[in-house]
């Protein structure tokens, strides 16, 4: 009869109070949103998943990018404290999975006792000294009648692929800065060798400017035009060597290193686009960001978390048992005269608690909102992020194409006025216009490249990418923990 009810309380064991966690209907976008504000619908996954699940920063052709994105992957100190979140999680899980299997324990003692003769009147010659001696195993088994452990498992099995999820993130992320900061690094160093060119230029205008003065064929004020255009060439150096060195601080630091110089590679004009972009970008693809994924694990965490509080209104069911022995002499502690053993079992019920256990399934309850909330505002921000990126990548190219063209103007305008400043039609001020126009447009041509990229950068991080799955194992540091263990 005792194996009937044994065999009955672990069959129903099995019991989940748990909620099922359903397939979320988040609303979707008929398609991207393009400049032109219609929506690009989507299209098959085939080229687009080849296209977002690539190394994408292997394909600007440059070494030296390729080398700092890995040391970051090696040394970043941002990975490694996400790694070991991990490894935390991992740990916190197996201590609370350790809860579904029983407890044994082994405990021993040595006692020696007298006995008062006021206590216990003895006859003479008898010894008022006693001695014990015991050695034991003890187990504990709590049968999981209503799923709580193993609810209170699952909820930490879910927070510990969350935190793996937060950690990919963090990897792409990274990857992310360093690529941008490398972008922003060679911009500055176009744009300084563009800043020096100019000042060389207006040197020697300045150069003539003195020479025609002192020949007394132009008065003072070009001598003073000539000498605030060099000025402001000469600012704008020291601005950008400030820039250029703060940058070299940053990704020097993204890449584990302390603030330093940063070997440079191509330059930002030799650097490879990419083809252009699939138009209609398919949605699922986004199923592989790993915030989205992070979110998904902490919701369906949460209706486990609900199932623990469900199962604290019900009885705690355990079985207790102890095996060993005791003996007055230790010689005989080893001997079946000396064994001993009891077994049994138990039940907990909360019969008034002030509303604890309601409280607690309420807040539980709270959680699960809150998780489906974040959970639907996470994937419409992936999606104003993928069409924040496209739009951007657009435009950006749209935009580099009117810069060069703006560019080229201003110097057949730098071209005319030098002509008919030197013929004497117009004064020096136009020729100073014509060059601060051209000294701008340069400036911006390579802000509209760099930005080029910097939007395509941007568009791959929000993409996620399932590169990352596999790429970054290589930082992380945790034990791997599969589901088989909850099943």
């Amino acid at each position: 009869m005792n194996y009937v009810i044994l065999f009955l309380l672990l069959f129903i064991s099995s019991c989940n109070m748990a909620p099922k966690t359903k397939q979320l209907d988040i609303p979707m976008p008929e398609g991207w949103r393009m400049n032109n504000n219609e929506p690009s619908p989507f299209i098959e996954l085939n080229d687009a998943a080849a296209f977002a699940n690539v190394l994408w920063w292997e394909q600007f052709h440059d070494p030296v990018l390729n080398d700092l994105i890995s040391e970051a992957l090696e040394n970043n100190k941002e990975l490694a404290v996400a790694a070991w979140r991990v490894s935390e999680f991992a740990a916190l899980f197996r201590f609370v999975y350790g809860n579904l299997y029983p407890q044994v324990t082994a405990d021993g003692f040595y006692n020696r006792r007298y006995s008062s003769i006021a206590q216990n009147p003895l006859p003479p010659g008898a010894s008022r000294y006693s001695n014990t001696y015991s050695l034991s195993l003890n187990g504990f088994f709590q049968i999981d009648v209503w799923g709580r452990l193993l609810n209170q498992s699952s909820a930490a099995f879910h927070e510990f692929l969350a935190q793996d999820d937060a950690r990919r993130f963090v990897v792409i992320t990274v990857m992310s800065s360093v690529a941008s900061s490398y972008i922003q690094l060679r911009k500055y160093d176009k744009q300084l060798v563009i800043a020096k060119k100019t000042l060389d230029s207006r040197n020697k205008a300045l150069e003539l400017a003195k020479i025609r003065y002192d020949n007394g064929y132009t008065s003072e004020l070009e001598v003073k035009q000539a000498e605030s255009a060099v000025t402001g060439a000469d600012a704008e150096i020291t601005r950008l060597k400030i820039l250029d060195a703060q940058e070299e601080n940053l990704l020097s630091i993204l890449i584990g290193r302390n603030p330093g110089p940063i070997l440079r590679g191509r330059d930002i004009d030799d650097l490879y686009m990419p083809p252009r972009i699939p138009v209609g970008l398919p949605s699922s693809l986004l199923g592989q960001r790993p915030d989205i994924l992070q979110a998904e694990q902490k919701l369906i965490g949460s209706d486990a978390l609900i199932g623990a509080a469900r199962a604290a209104f019900f009885p705690e069911i355990s079985l207790t048992g102890m095996l060993g022995t005791i003996s007055p002499v230790f010689s005989k502690l080893f001997t079946n005269d000396a064994a001993t053993w009891n077994y049994g079992g138990s039940f907990f019920q909360t019969v008034f608690d002030g509303g604890r256990l309601s409280a607690q399934l309420d807040a539980a309850e709270a959680v699960k909102w809150q998780a489906f909330y974040n959970y639907e505002q996470v994937i419409q921000n992936a999606f104003r992020e993928v069409n924040d990126s496209l739009i951007a990548h657009q435009l950006s190219q749209e935009l580099l194409v009117i810069e060069k063209n703006r560019m080229k103007i201003f110097q057949e305008y730098l071209e005319l006025a030098r002509l008919q400043y030197t013929n004497g039609q117009v004064d020096y001020l136009n020729v100073l216009d014509a060059e601060r126009n051209l000294f701008d447009s340069e400036l911006k041509v390579v802000q509209a490249e760099s930005d080029t990229f910097l939007s395509l950068i941007n568009l791959y991080t929000a993409l996620g990418g399932g590169w990352v799955v596999d790429y970054s194992n290589k930082s992380n540091e945790s034990e791997p923990i599969t589901e088989c263990c909850l099943e």
